[in-house]
Order: C-alpha cells, then sequence, then structure tokens
C-alpha cells in the first residue's frame, strides 16, 4: 500500500522504501560522518604509534671557510692562517620493540689548510715560510644500546602501538553502536510517519463517513423523521472529525519533518512511504539464543570489553614500570686518517685504527613512589572497568528479556485490538440497521462511528508498536 504525506510547501517528492530509509540514514546522517573523521583519526595515531620503530637515516652536509692570524712571540713570526673544512656523513638508526636501540654512524672530515709566517706586519708579502696541509678522516661507529630491567619486555614497549590499536577498536564499536542508534532511529521515525499517515487516512475516512452521516440526517429531519436536535448532534460530529483530521495532518508533517532530518534532507521535501509493516512473527524467540546474539555482538558491551583489555594491559605494563633503568651499550669504530678519501676509507677497512666500548647506566628512584602510585592507579581503573562491563551485561541481560515480553505482549494487542475492530465495525453496522428500523437513535450511530475509528486507530497503534518493539529487540542485539 502506498501512503502519501500530504505537504503543499514543497513540490519535491522522495520516495522511500523502509530499506531506502536505512541505506540513506547511514550515508548521510552526520553522526556518523563524524564518527568516520574520528575513525579516521585513530588510523593516523596507529600509524604515529608504529613509526617509532620504523629505521631512521640521517644525513649532513658542511663547509667552513676560517681565515685567522696569530702572532709567535717566541719566535717572533706572525701567521696568516686559511682553512677549509668539510664534513659530511650519514646516520642509521632504528628502536626495536626489543628495547634495543641500533646505530651506524659514517662521518667524515676533510680539511684543506694554507699557513704564511712572516716576521714583518707591513710586508706580509715577504713570507719566511708557508705551509699546506691536507688531512682526510673518515670513521665508522656501530653501537647497540639494550634495556635490561624497565623496557626489555616487547609488550612493554610496543604499549603504544598497543593502545592506538584498542583505541582504533574503540572507535569501531563506538562507530557501530552510533550506526545501531540511528538505524534504530530511523526506523522508529519511519514507523511513526507510517502510523501518522494512517490517521490522517483513517481520519480522512472517518470525516467522509460523519458527513455522509450529516447528509442522511439532514434528509430525515426535513422529512420529519428525526427531531432537529439531531442536526446539532450530527454537527458537531463533522466539527471533532475535521479537527482529528487537521491533527493527523500536522502530527504527520512533523513525523515527516523527523524522518527527513535523520536522512540529512532539507525538511520541507514531501515523502511517499513504499514499505508496509512485516506481518507479525508467528514463532516465539528463542530467550537464550537472543541473550547470547546479545552478549556477543551489542556494541555498547563491546566498548566496555576493549575498556577493560585496555587497563588490563594498563596494569601489566604499570607493573613492569616499577623496575629499575638500566641499560647496557656496545660501542665499536674504526678509523680512517689519510690525505684524501680513498686512503682514508681504506685504512678504515684495514681496522688497524679502531675503538671499542662496553657500558652500563643504572638510574634507580629512591622510594619509587611515583610508579608505585601509578600502578595503584592502574588497578583502580581495572577494577572500575570490571565492575562497569558486569554492570553492563546484568542491565543488557534484564533488557532484552524485558524486550522480549515486549515484542509478545504487543503480538497480542494486535491480536486484540482487530478483535475490537471487528466488534466496533458489527456495532456501527448494527446501529445504523436499528436507527433504520426506528428502533435506535441517530446518537447511538455517531458514538458507534467515533467507537470504529478508535479502534481502527488501535489497531494501527498496535501494528506500531509491534514494529518498534523488535527494533528496539534488534537494536539491544546488535543486529540492525
Amino acid at each position: 500500500m502506498l501512503l502519501l504525506l500530504i505537504n503543499a510547501a514543497s513540490a519535491d517528492d522522495l520516495t522511500l522504501s523502509y530499506e531506502d530509509a536505512l541505506s540513506r540514514a547511514v550515508e548521510h546522517n552526520l553522526g556518523l560522518q563524524s564518527a568516520a573523521a574520528a575513525y579516521r583519526g585513530a588510523e593516523g595515531s596507529l600509524l604515529v604509534a608504529q613509526g617509532v620503530f620504523e629505521p631512521t637515516f640521517a644525513t649532513n652536509y658542511g663547509y667552513t671557510n676560517d681565515i685567522n692570524q696569530d702572532f709567535f712571540s717566541t719566535l717572533g713570526l706572525y701567521v696568516d692562517s686559511e682553512s677549509l673544512y668539510s664534513t659530511w656523513g650519514g646516520t642509521l638508526s632504528s628502536y626495536l620493540p626489543t628495547g634495543t636501540a641500533l646505530a651506524l654512524s659514517w662521518t667524515n672530515f676533510d680539511q684543506e689548510s694554507t699557513s704564511r709566517y712572516y716576521s714583518d706586519p707591513t710586508n706580509p708579502t715577504e713570507a719566511v715560510e708557508t705551509d699546506e696541509q691536507t688531512t682526510f678522516n673518515s670513521t665508522l661507529t656501530a653501537s647497540i644500546t639494550q634495556s635490561l630491567l624497565e623496557g626489555f619486555k616487547t609488550t612493554y614497549n610496543l604499549n603504544g602501538v598497543r593502545v592506538a590499536q584498542r583505541n582504533l577498536t574503540q572507535v569501531e564499536a563506538d562507530i557501530q553502536e552510533t550506526r545501531q542508534q540511528v538505524l534504530a532511529d530511523t526506523a522508529t521515525a519511519y514507523w511513526a510517519l507510517y502510523y501518522q499517515n494512517r490517521l490522517v487516512e483513517i481520519s480522512t475516512e472517518t470525516l467522509a463517513v460523519t458527513q455522509e452521516e450529516r447528509r442522511v440526517v439532514a434528509a430525515r429531519i426535513d422529512r420529519g423523521d428525526l427531531a432537529p436536535v439531531e442536526r446539532s448532534r450530527v454537527e458537531a460530529a463533522v466539527l471533532s472529525a475535521e479537527s482529528d483530521l487537521l491533527n493527523a495532518q500536522n502530527a504527520a508533517t512533523s513525523a515527516s519533518e523527523g524522518l527527513l532530518l535523520l536522512l540529512g534532507t532539507h525538511t520541507g521535501d514531501a515523502v511517499t512511504l513504499t514499505t508496509a509493516p512485516s506481518p507479525v512473527l508467528s514463532t516465539e524467540f528463542d530467550q537464550q539464543a537472543t541473550l547470547d546474539e546479545a552478549m556477543e555482538n551489542n556494541p555498547g558491551l563491546l566498548q566496555l570489553r576493549v575498556a577493560e583489555e585496555n587497563a588490563s594491559a594498563n596494569v601489566e605494563n604499570a607493573r613492569h614500570a616499577r623496575l629499575p633503568e638500566l641499560s647496557g651499550t656496545a660501542r665499536y669504530t674504526l678509523y680512517g686518517q689519510e690525505a684524501s678519501l680513498g686512503t682514508a676509507t681504506t685504512e678504515l677497512l684495514s681496522g688497524d685504527l679502531r675503538q671499542w666500548y662496553v657500558g652500563a647506566d643504572l638510574t634507580v628512584p629512591l622510594g619509587n613512589r611515583v610508579d608505585r602510585g601509578a600502578y595503584e592507579q592502574q588497578l583502580s581503573a581495572l577494577d572500575q572497568a570490571s565492575t562497569a562491563l558486569r554492570a553492563q551485561e546484568l542491565t543488557l541481560e534484564q533488557q532484552v528479556r524485558a524486550q522480549l515480553r515486549s515484542v509478545k505482549l504487543a503480538r497480542m494487542q494486535i491480536s486484540l485490538a482487530e478483535a475490537n475492530l471487528k466488534a466496533a465495525e458489527d456495532t456501527l453496522n448494527a446501529d445504523r440497521a436499528l436507527r433504520d428500523a426506528g428502533r435506535a437513535i441517530q446518537r447511538d450511530v455517531l458514538q458507534s462511528i467515533r467507537d470504529f475509528n478508535n479502534a481502527q486507530i488501535a489497531v494501527e497503534k498496535s501494528r506500531s508498536d509491534y514494529s518498534l518493539s523488535l527494533i528496539e529487540l534488534s537494536r539491544l542485539r546488535g543486529a540492525l
């Protein structure tokens, strides 16, 4: 059945099935767009945390021109010197999750110097002696530093990566929860609009029936079959039906605007709904299976589980951080010192000039109150996270059980409302027949029309409540 929402404010007409509404909400909802942006930020944080363990290469180059003048009093000579320095090199370093810092460094120093000695400062061109030197130094150093107490555990050093990964998982669970809520809100808004549209249709039909009654009553009054007082009664009934129709139209307009707002669409557009509520399920839900599904897939519960995992990992890291800082360092260096790069490199690789170093550094905080306090804080945070998770599990179990009862009750209410509708229709037909036979008054017929209208509304309300109860159950199960 096609249900139309009359909206003269806009010529546009948006046709929506139930599935279309849900997909549009997921695509255009501003809350989900914000959550997607948060997810990209969490991915960036994970890359930053992983980047700590990426190898790094650094290089440098420098050139210096140094011109100077000195006087050697013991020799009675002045000296003008000019030195040209070139330095360059590179370092490859890396930090490993094992707490190991590695570095390989190659540095080069090239110096060309000229010194001119003279005794007469007024005539520096008369040099006593000129000295020119060229020196090339090349150094290759390999070093390793290893944490031996605090920082030796891979799990401890990878904490930043794990925190970023858990934050990403937390954001994923948050997106899932937001998505479920958006879908639930959209589904609720869709069926709310469907219900309001049905009220418009019912109110329109009731107004038409009441207006027809007014015509019949007016004719019978003119023939003298009814007292003139019945005209006032039927006019009041028509006015009441017109007021009910206007209220239904206003409520339908508000429901339409609420749905369009969730879809990220201009609220002035007209909407056509093409999906009717699904038939009532004939089978009961398996309570235990439904509970198990909710415990496994409920987004809010997933978030709390991630929070508990985070807190547990933080406790382990805080326990490890109470250890003193002890690191061992080993360094081996090769030298080359000659007049050119080639000969200096040859000497360096020969290993004739070398140096090695082995050492350790120990840092012990006296009292260690900072780390001990941090450990107690993390223990407290873990207790709180575990308690929150347990409380939410109990709450969710109660909510699922209550919602299953609501679904069952809503299904029974549909049967009751349909039975009442049948009774109201039969009563209306009977009262009309009795009135035509002169055995009932017009007031009884008008009351039966109102009862039939209310029974139609009750049927639509019970069907809407049933759809909404299924939506809420699906949201709790994380199954929307």
